[in-house]
């Protein structure tokens, strides 16, 4: 039996992923811990960073950032490809009212994000969890982002993008995702992602050039479930739980997996 259309478009991403990674993977992981200290290397456990922009500094393109332990690693700017990667621990991403991962890559890099936490106490500022500026694919996986005054995740900027969002809870922010590529083009997937309790919409496709695709989520307690603007694509699985919001809103289209 052939693969559903969706699980097959994961799939091979995951696989590119993979390839592209790999080889660098292999040769470069880095390290940051709460015992680790920023004038060290990042190459090892020992010599484990104390932030994540430090390690992501001292990263060659291509490398993967392990989180050690649990604790605060501080906001984030990536110019490159690179996979941060925390499983098992309780990793925040904060620093002040910044965004705390703003992505400023090239249009063939790959950044990948496992298991981090970001969030503030109470939603405010003009900020992000995520603000995908300009990249070639942007994987998030395992992540809780709440109480951010724009968006959980902000999909912008000029070029072409793919998104992949799964296993996620996106919560209390202004809006949950955002996909407003401009003149630009965004593919946005989600998979067993959560976005519930944000202010506004919880997830926005706006503009000719954005499409989400969601399979297996839920939408619910948001301002507008679902919205649209200026051309914009919505298109369900048929299998989302889309209640208890404001204003549900609807998929402009409905395609079963097959």
């Amino acid at each position: 039996m052939p693969y559903p259309t969706f699980a097959r478009a994961v799939l091979g991403a995951i696989v590119i992923l993979l390839l592209q990674l790999a080889p660098a993977q292999a040769q470069f992981s880095l390290f940051v811990a709460t015992s680790g200290a920023d004038a060290d290397t990042c190459f090892s456990p020992a010599t484990a960073c104390r932030t994540l922009q430090r390690a992501l500094d001292a990263a060659p393109a291509g490398s993967k950032i392990i989180v050690l332990d649990s604790d605060s690693f501080g906001f984030v700017t990536i110019n490159k490809s690179i996979a941060i990667a925390a499983t098992g621990v309780h990793a925040n991403v904060f620093g002040s009212s910044a965004t705390q991962i703003t992505i400023n890559a090239g249009p063939n890099d790959a950044v990948y994000l496992e298991g981090l936490a970001m969030g503030r106490t109470v939603l405010s500022g003009a900020n992000s969890g995520i603000e995908f500026n300009s990249g070639g694919k942007l994987h998030v996986r395992n992540c809780v982002i709440r109480n951010f005054g724009t968006a959980g995740i902000d999909i912008r900027g000029a070029g072409s993008k793919q998104v992949f969002i799964s296993d996620c809870t996106i919560a209390n922010n202004r809006h949950g995702i955002l996909a407003r590529p401009g003149n630009g083009n965004a593919l946005v997937f989600l998979d067993r992602v959560t976005v519930e309790g944000n202010l506004r919409d919880g997830v926005r496709s706006q503009g000719s050039g954005a499409t989400v695709r969601l399979n297996n989520s839920t939408i619910t307690h948001n301002g507008t479930g679902l919205a649209r603007m200026n051309g914009g694509r919505l298109i369900s699985f048929g299998n989302n739980a889309i209640r208890d919001n404001d204003t549900d809103g609807a998929p402009t289209a409905t395609q079963p997996l097959r």
